[in-house]
C-alpha cells in the first residue's frame, strides 16, 4: 500500500492511509452575458453599456463579455461595431466619438469607466474582447493598453478577468504576457493549431461544434488542456446542444434563458472548480485533475476559492495545514473534514473499559466512501514497532471497518486486553482505502 503519514491529536501517535481519488467532471457550465445583459429590464437594449454590465453582475452570471476598441489617439472605448458614424473607431480621435450616445441614453463608455463598474462585483468574470482593429500590430497594442487599464483598476487576476479575441496575434501576445490567465481565440481554426500557438482556449460559434467535420473538436481541445467556449447561443435547441457537447462556457444574449435551461448545471461563480476552470490544472496534453496526494483540484477550489490556479499551487495547498489543526489538507479530504475549520478534524481517543482494557476510539463525520479504520499498537515510542499482531483483541481489529453512514457524533471503538506480556502502551488509527491496495 501507498501511505502518507500525519499526526493526530488525542493519541500518542497516529497516521492516515491516503485514499486514491480522481476528479470527475461535474458537467457544470459557465454562463456569460454577451455584451452584458443588455436585454435585462431597464437596460434598454444597450449593448456594452455600463447598465448592461451592472445587470449581469446583479443577476450573478458567471461572466459578462464586452468589446474594446482603440481610437486613433490610443484611447480605449467599449463598443462592438467597428464604425461610429460611418468611420472606423481606430481611424478617429477620441474627441470625435466621445459624445456618441447609446440606445439607453448613456454616453459611449471608456474602458476605465467600464472597469470602474466591473470592480464593484467580485463574483462576475470580466470577459474582455480585444478587437482586431486595423491589423496585428494595432491589436497587440490595444491588448497591452487594456492589460494596463485592468491593472490600474486592481482587476489583473485570473479570477477577475479573461481575454478573448478574433486576432490570433493578440491571443498569442496575451498568452505569453499573462501566463496562468485564460485567453481564448475566437476562431474556426483547428484547436490543435491554436494550442500550438500557446493559446490555452478556444471560443467558437456554436455552429462550428455541430459541423460533422468538427465533431471531435471539443474532446480534442479538452484533451490538449484547453478551455472551450461557445457563442452566441440563444435558441433553446442550441443551448441544449452545447450542453450535450460538453462546452465549458456559453455566451448568450439571453443568459437568463441559459440559466433556466441549465438549472443545477449552471456554474455561476468564477471560482476554478470545473469545466472552464480545470484547464488551469492541466499540464501539456494530459488533463491533470488532482494532486499527487491525490486530492481533486475541484475539491480544493471549493474549500479555498481563488487560492490556486496551476498544478504546483494546488499541490502546495494540499500539503499545507491551513487551519492549524495538525492535519494537512490532503488528510482532511480523506477524513471528510473541513480544512478551513480547526474544530473539524478526525478525533481519536483512548478510554479505559470496565475491565481495565484500553478503548481506542475514532470519530469521522464524512469519510471518503470505501474507507476503513484499523488500530495499531506499539509498546514504546522510542523504538516503535507498530503492529496489529501486538494487540490481543477482544474485538477483531484486523477488520474493524466502519460504515460511512455514521453521523459525526458516532464514536467507533476497538477494545484490547491488557493482560499480555507485550501489551501496547501507544496506539494509532489508520484510515485506509481499498484503491491503494
Amino acid at each position: 500500500m501507498l501511505r502518507r503519514h500525519g499526526s493526530l491529536a488525542a493519541l500518542p501517535a497516529a497516521c492516515l492511509l491516503l485514499a486514491a481519488a480522481t476528479a470527475a467532471a461535474d458537467g457544470r457550465v459557465a454562463v456569460i452575458a454577451h455584451r452584458g445583459w443588455h436585454k435585462a429590464p431597464g437596460v434598454g437594449g444597450a449593448e456594452n453599456s455600463i447598465a448592461a454590465l451592472r445587470a449581469a453582475q446583479e443577476a450573478g452570471f458567471w461572466g459578462s463579455e464586452f468589446d474594446v476598441h482603440m481610437t486613433l489617439d490610443e484611447r480605449l472605448v467599449v463598443r462592438h461595431d467597428n464604425k461610429i458614424r460611418g468611420t472606423n473607431v481606430w481611424e478617429q480621435p477620441y474627441a470625435a466619438v466621445a459624445d456618441f450616445v447609446l440606445p439607453n441614453g448613456e454616453r459611449l463608455p471608456t474602458l476605465d469607466e467600464y472597469l470602474s463598474q466591473g470592480s464593484r462585483s467580485k463574483s462576475t468574470m470580466l470577459v474582455l474582447e480585444v478587437k482586431k482593429e486595423g491589423g496585428d500590430a494595432a491589436a497587440c497594442r490595444l491588448a497591452d493598453l487594456a492589460v494596463e487599464a485592468v491593472r490600474r483598476h486592481g482587476l489583473l487576476s485570473p479570477d477577475r478577468v479573461m481575454f478573448i479575441s478574433f486576432s490570433n496575434a493578440a491571443c498569442r501576445h496575451l498568452a505569453a504576457k499573462l501566463p496562468g490567465f485564460q485567453v481564448q481565440c475566437v476562431t474556426t481554426r483547428d484547436p490543435g493549431l491554436v494550442h500550438a500557438d500557446g493559446i490555452p482556449g478556444i471560443d467558437y460559434s456554436y455552429s462550428a461544434y455541430t459541423s460533422s467535420s468538427h465533431s471531435n473538436w471539443i474532446d480534442r481541445a479538452h484533451g490538449l488542456g484547453m478551455t472551450v467556449g461557445a457563442w452566441t447561443v440563444d435558441a433553446t435547441n442550441a443551448i441544449d446542444s452545447m450542453v450535450a457537447c460538453g462546452v465549458d462556457a456559453i455566451t448568450s444574449n439571453y443568459p437568463d434563458r441559459v440559466r433556466d435551461l441549465l438549472g443545477p448545471l449552471e456554474l455561476a461563480d468564477p471560482r476554478f472548480t470545473s469545466g472552464i476552470f480545470s484547464s488551469f490544472a492541466r499540464e501539456g496534453a494530459r488533463a491533470k485533475t488532482s494532486t499527487p496526494f491525490p486530492v481533486p483540484f475541484a475539491w480544493l477550489d471549493d474549500a479555498f476559492p481563488r487560492r490556486a490556479y496551476a498544478p504546483a499551487e494546488f499541490d502546495a495547498l494540499a500539503a499545507a495545514d491551513a487551519d492549524g489543526d495538525g492535519l494537512a489538507t490532503w488528510a482532511e479530504y480523506l477524513c471528510g473534514t473541513d480544512p478551513t475549520d480547526a474544530d473539524s478534524r478526525l478525533l481519536a481517543t483512548i478510554e479505559i473499559g470496565p475491565d481495565g482494557e484500553p478503548l481506542v476510539g475514532w470519530n469521522l463525520a464524512n469519510p471518503l466512501p470505501g474507507s476503513s479504520c484499523v488500530v495499531e499498537g506499539s509498546p514504546t515510542l522510542s523504538s516503535p514497532s507498530w503492529s496489529t499482531n501486538a494487540l490481543p483483541a477482544r474485538n477483531s481489529i484486523q477488520h474493524s471497518a466502519f460504515s460511512t453512514q455514521h453521523s459525526s457524533s458516532t464514536i467507533q471503538h476497538s477494545a484490547f486486553s491488557t493482560q499480555h506480556s507485550n501489551s501496547p502502551s501507544f496506539f494509532r488509527v489508520l484510515l485506509a482505502h481499498p484503491d491503494l491496495e
